[in-house]
C-alpha cells in the first residue's frame, strides 16, 4: 500500500510520521501543504500510482474533486474541538469560529455543551473568509478559531488565530480508514485484472468510459477517443446500442451500454454474422482521405466557391448529381477544418429514433451525411423538418428529379457528370497517381499524352469512381515509370461498353460470384441495399464482397 499525507501544517505531519512508524508502514510520503497546494501534490501523487490519499479538512474534499483514487479525510474529533475551545472558556475577549462548513454545525455544538459562547461563522471560500474576519476585527474581536487558512489570514488581520488541530486518536483512525479501503480497491483491481485477461483473449476492441477513456483490449482501439466519449455520453442518454461501424475502411459491430454511474461499456469487433437490420454509421476522417475536388471547369468552380461561402452559414444542404460524381468529395470540403466529425448513413436503412443517438455525438458540431436521401422513410423525414437547425449541419444526396419531395428548405448544389467536365480528367489522374503510388508502393512519374487522350475520350457511367478504379489499376499494372495508352486501353476494353460486366462462366465460382455482384451492383448505381436485396445476401456480406472489388 502507497500512501500520501498531505499535512495542511506542519504538526500535523509530524503525528502523521509518528504512527506510520508505530504501525510500520514505509511507503508513505508525508508533504506539507494546504489547500491549492494540496490538490496539487494530490495529483502529482496519483501520477505516481499512489493507492490512497490520507489529508485533512478542506483540503481533503478539494483533492477528492481532482484525483479517482481513494482520499481519506483525517476527522477533527469531538476532543479536538474541546480541547482549542476550552482554551478560550475563561477569557472575557471576544471570540469567533470562522471556516468552512464541514466543522462550523459541530464547533457551535460542543461550545453549546460546555457553556462557552462563541460566535461560529460558516464561509465556503477564502475569500469571504478574509472579508469576515475584518468585520470581526472592526467589531473587537480577540480570538479566531479556525483552519490553517483561517489563522493565516487572521493573523495578518490582527487578530489572535487559534488552529483546530487533529490529535493521534483521529490519525490513527485515518489509517485505520486507509487500510480498509485499500483491502477494497485490492480486491476491486483482482476482480479488473481477471475480466481484463478475459477480454484479452477474446481478440476484440473494448474500452470503459467513466470521465475518461481506458482502453481495456491488449489491441489499440481504432476509434478516435473523441468520438468514443461523445458515443459514451449518447449510450448514457439513450440506453444500449448496436450498429455497424466502419471506419478506415474496416467494418465493426459496435455494442454499448452503460453500467454503474455514468461508466459506459463499448465493445468492437469484427463478426461475419450480424445482423441485417443493424444501421450503418461511416465516421470518415478528412485528414486521412484524399479528397478529389479539384475542377477546372467553371461551372464546378462555381460551385466550389459557392460551397466555401457556405461553411460558415447555418441550415441543411441538398446535394444531387449522378453516382460517383463527387457528391461525398464536396460534403468533406464544405466540412473542411470543422469541429466535429463527419458521420455517413444510409437514409434507406435507419431508424428515426438512431437520428436522435447521431445528433447527440454531433452535439459540438460536425456533419450528418445522409445518402440516399430520397429513401428516408416519413418518420425520418419528419425528424429532418423538425432539426433543421442544429450544432451540426445536415448534408443530404438526392435524385435530382426527387429531391423537390424532401422537407428540407435548404441549399441545392448539383454536380454535373464528369463527362461534361472532361477538362477535370487529367489533374484528376494525377491526384490519384499520387494516392496510389503511396498506398501501394508504386513510383509513377506520369501519364503519357496518348494515354491522356484514351481517358479523356472514355464516357465514365460512374463519374470519377470510375476513373478512380481505372488508375488504380494503371498503376498497378503498369510496369514502366509513366502509364502508357496500352495499358489503359487494355483496362478501357476490359471494362466493356457501358461498363456492363460479362459473365465468363468458365471461372471458379468465386471468379463468377464476384462477376455477379459487380454486375448487380453497377445496374443498381451502387446502392447497396437494392444490390444486397436482389442478390439475397445481407448488407455486411455485400459490404466485406464489395471491399475485395475495391
Amino acid at each position: 500500500m502507497k500512501i500520501t499525507a498531505i499535512a495542511p501544517y506542519a504538526g500535523l505531519a509530524e503525528i502523521i510520521n509518528d504512527v506510520a512508524a508505530e504501525k510500520g508502514i514505509t511507503t508513505i510520503d508525508v508533504l506539507v501543504g494546504d489547500l491549492q497546494e494540496g490538490v496539487r501534490s494530490a495529483i502529482q501523487a496519483e501520477k505516481q500510482n499512489c493507492d490512497i490519499i490520507i489529508s485533512r479538512g478542506e483540503t481533503a474534499e478539494r483533492i477528492k474533486k481532482h484525483v479517482a483514487i481513494p482520499v481519506i479525510s483525517i476527522d477533527v474529533s469531538g476532543f479536538d474541538l474541546l480541547r482549542v475551545i476550552t482554551l478560550i472558556k475563561d477569557t472575557d475577549s471576544h471570540a469567533a469560529f470562522v471556516g468552512f462548513p464541514a466543522i462550523a454545525n459541530a464547533v457551535k455544538t460542543i461550545s453549546s455543551l460546555i457553556d462557552v459562547h462563541l460566535d461560529v461563522y460558516a464561509i465556503n471560500d477564502e475569500l469571504h473568509i478574509e472579508q469576515q474576519l475584518r468585520k470581526l476585527k472592526e467589531s473587537h474581536y480577540t480570538f479566531v478559531i479556525g483552519d490553517v487558512i483561517t489563522v493565516q489570514l487572521a493573523e495578518k488581520t490582527g487578530l489572535h488565530g487559534l488552529l483546530l488541530t487533529s490529535g493521534r486518536e483521529s490519525v490513527l483512525n485515518a489509517f485505520i480508514q486507509a487500510e480498509d479501503a485499500y483491502r477494497m480497491i485490492a480486491a476491486l483491481k483482482n476482480e479488473r485484472d481477471t475480466y481484463r485477461e478475459m477480454i484479452y483473449n477474446q481478440h476484440q476492441h473494448t474500452v470503459l468510459v467513466n470521465g475518461q477513456a481506458t482502453v481495456l483490449s491488449h489491441r489499440e482501439f481504432p476509434l478516435p477517443m473523441d468520438y468514443v466519449e461523445w458515443l459514451a455520453d449518447a449510450i448514457a442518454t439513450h440506453g444500449p446500442l448496436q450498429f455497424l461501424m466502419a471506419y478506415q475502411h474496416q467494418l465493426y459491430e459496435l455494442n454499448g451500454r452503460q453500467l454503474l454511474g455514468r461508466q459506459v461499456l463499448i465493445e468492437l469487433q469484427e463478426q461475419k454474422d450480424i445482423p441485417e437490420a443493424l444501421p450503418l454509421v461511416t465516421l470518415i476522417s478528412p485528414a486521412n482521405d484524399a479528397v478529389y475536388l479539384s475542377s477546372n471547369h467553371h461551372e464546378v468552380q462555381q460551385l466550389i466557391e459557392h460551397a466555401d461561402a457556405l461553411r460558415d452559414q447555418a441550415g441543411p444542404i441538398i446535394l444531387t448529381g449522378e453516382t460517383g460524381s463527387g457528391k461525398e468529395s464536396l460534403a468533406r470540403h464544405i466540412h473542411g477544418l470543422s469541429e466535429g466529425f463527419f458521420l455517413k448513413v444510409d437514409g434507406s436503412q435507419c431508424q428515426v429514433a438512431f437520428y436522435d443517438v447521431l445528433a447527440d455525438i454531433l452535439h459540438q458540431g460536425g456533419v450528418l451525411y445522409i445518402i440516399n436521401a430520397e429513401s428516408l422513410p416519413d418518420e425520418a423525414l419528419a425528424w429532418l423538418k423538425a432539426h433543421q437547425q442544429n450544432p451540426f449541419r445536415i448534408i443530404l444526396t438526392a435524385d435530382l428529379e426527387t429531391k423537390g419531395k424532401l422537407p428540407v428548405k435548404g441549399t441545392l448544389l448539383h454536380l454535373p457528370p464528369l463527362r461534361e467536365r472532361k477538362q477535370d480528367i487529367a489533374d484528376l489522374a494525377r491526384l490519384f497517381i499520387s494516392t496510389f503510388n503511396s498506398e501501394f508502393g508504386r513510383q509513377i512519374a506520369g501519364i503519357r499524352p496518348e494515354a491522356m487522350d484514351l481517358l479523356e475520350n472514355y464516357a465514365y457511367p460512374q463519374n470519377i469512381t470510375e476513373l478512380g478504379r481505372i488508375m488504380k489499376e494503371a498503376v498497378l499494372e503498369e510496369e514502366t515509370e509513366y502509364i502508357l495508352d496500352g495499358t489503359i486501353e487494355t483496362i478501357l476494353s476490359s471494362m466493356g461498353p457501358d461498363t456492363k460486366v460479362e459473365i465468363d462462366l468458365s471461372g471458379t465460382f468465386a471468379d463468377i460470384e464476384t462477376q455477379i455482384i459487380q454486375a448487380v451492383w453497377l445496374e443498381e448505381n451502387k446502392n447497396r441495399s437494392k444490390t444486397a436485396q436482389r442478390l439475397g445476401i445481407n448488407r455486411t456480406t455485400l459490404w466485406r464482397k464489395l471491399k475485395e472489388l475495391d
